[in-house]
């Protein structure tokens, strides 16, 4: 089971009683749950493949530039999340991770105006306009996407190389 970490939920764990008594192997980036259900009530054993020092020195992984304010904002932001990219990234690909669908309209005639490429990823977009967003990132036709509460598994455009979390990460495993 690919994102295992899923199956402790109520709404995924009925996927389980169809692949029993197989052997059950669950794969997941993230084992933490932000709900602290435990992975063990699914999984007997969790096996530690490789470290995040290791994926990082086999250049499966890039290290990260984290810039952040000097002290907690609260609620605020730092920065715009326009102004960051243009500042610190100018020229680079990025996910924008918003707080609200609102948050990122705004965001993207924000871009618009300051001829940043963008189109906006949510819960309620079709599949098709999706594929069309990643392939454009691919295409490198797109600057960013800006997204909210989506595409933070499974994705993998590697010339994106920028970040924008302009929203709260109240948990590890979504801040990973």
């Amino acid at each position: 089971l690919d994102e295992a970490h899923h199956y402790a939920a109520e709404e995924w764990s009925s996927v389980l009683e169809h692949v029993a008594p197989y052997a059950l192997v669950g794969f997941t980036a993230t084992p933490q749950r932000s709900d602290g259900r435990p992975l063990g009530d699914v999984f007997e054993t969790m096996v530690d493949v490789v470290s995040h020092s290791e994926l990082l020195a086999r250049g499966h992984i890039v290290p990260c530039k984290v810039l952040r304010p000097e002290a907690p904002l609260g609620v605020d932001l730092a920065q715009d999340a326009t102004e960051a990219l243009l500042k610190y990234a100018p020229g680079s690909q990025a996910f924008v991770f918003v707080r609200s669908l609102q948050h990122a309209r705004e965001t993207l005639k924000r871009m618009e105006r300051r001829g940043v490429r963008a189109a906006i990823v949510d819960k309620d977009t079709s599949d098709r306009d999706r594929r069309e967003a990643l392939d454009g990132m691919r295409a490198r036709k797109l600057d960013a996407i800006v997204n909210y509460f989506t595409m933070t598994e499974g994705i993998d455009v590697p010339s994106v190389s920028t970040i924008v979390l302009a929203r709260n990460c109240a948990h590890e495993g979504a801040y990973m």
